[in-house]
């Protein structure tokens, strides 16, 4: 019966039937993206009482973060990026000037607006620096650290941890109206979850109130990238293809927060691979040992 009819015979239905869900799940949402494009993200790029869509940023300085910064540019958003290192901000801007002139750039520094240690505050006071701009997207780039507000000497560290649920609570009022509008989490597949969770979670929280108002917001998880002068590869990219990935992934409305979706294929790919094994031989110990293998698989614990 050829490939099909030997999986169903040595797995039975029911594990056949997971796999080719598995399978489904990886290639159709990909499949949409690529289709689809970027094509819905032209959604967001309106103007407001005659004044042009502006993108937020968060960590602009981070490879993802720079990426895009630059993706967003070439699809007509003018940028405010944010970040703590002025030099490092200062040279992203003046290449975006070179490549992109047509767009506008600002430079918001975290030192700058953070005169106590509350990162309540030093949200506020970001916010308010961008009342009279139609703030449509808002990138929170969590890959670098976990969090937004690295390496500031500003903040304690509890404060840094909260400071990315702050910002998105600042910035919702300005993007509320500015709608239709954008909020993209971006965490790395490789973080610490204890750090990546509390961020989404509480973006589940938002999204549930930002769905009343006309305000999209998505959850991506990316992998590795190539670092410097690294030889790019399909299990590491550079940044431009993740943040391309990211923004065609958007465009096609693919990502809510609660289901934070990995939009590069071949980390998918990978991620996908992964799942399956751990079932397969989960299935595998139950079916032909009566489960002692399986219960000895679960106290070694699930790396997936």
């Amino acid at each position: 019966m050829g490939l099909m009819g030997t999986f169903f015979d040595n797995f039975g239905p029911g594990m056949a039937a997971y796999v080719v869900c598995k399978v489904l799940q990886f290639i159709l949402p990909h499949a949409w993206a690529w289709a689809v494009g970027d094509l819905e993200l032209m959604r967001y790029l309106h103007a407001s009482n005659g004044k042009p869509a502006w993108a937020f940023v968060a960590c602009a300085i981070d490879p993802i973060g720079q990426a895009m910064c630059f993706e967003l540019a070439a699809r007509g958003f003018n940028l405010v990026m944010y970040g703590h290192d002025r030099q490092q901000l200062g040279a992203t801007k003046a290449k975006l000037e070179k490549d992109y002139p047509w767009n506008k750039y600002r430079i918001v520094l975290s030192d700058t607006y953070a005169e106590s240690g509350s990162a309540e505050e030093l949200a506020i006071r970001i916010a308010h620096s961008l009342e009279h701009e139609n703030l449509t997207v808002l990138v929170n780039n969590f890959t670098a650290t976990g969090q937004t507000h690295e390496n500031s000497a500003t903040l304690d560290r509890d404060a840094k941890k909260t400071f990315p649920m702050q910002l998105t609570t600042a910035l919702i009022s300005l993007l509320r109206r500015n709608a239709p509008s954008l909020v993209l989490n971006i965490v790395s597949m490789v973080a610490n979850r204890d750090d990546v969770e509390p961020l989404l979670c509480s973006s589940c929280g938002t999204f549930r109130s930002c769905e009343k108002n006309n305000i999209d917001m998505m959850s991506y998880r990316l992998g590795e990238s190539a670092a410097g002068d690294e030889q790019p590869s399909y299990l590491k990219p550079d940044p431009k293809a993740l943040a391309s990935a990211i923004l065609r992934h958007a465009g096609a409305g693919l990502g809510r927060p609660s289901t934070a979706v990995i939009p590069y294929w071949p980390h998918a790919m990978q991620h996908m691979a992964r799942t399956m094994r751990w079932a397969v031989n989960a299935y595998c110990a139950v079916e032909f040992d009566g489960g002692k293998g399986f219960r000895a698989y679960l106290k070694g614990g699930l790396k997936m």
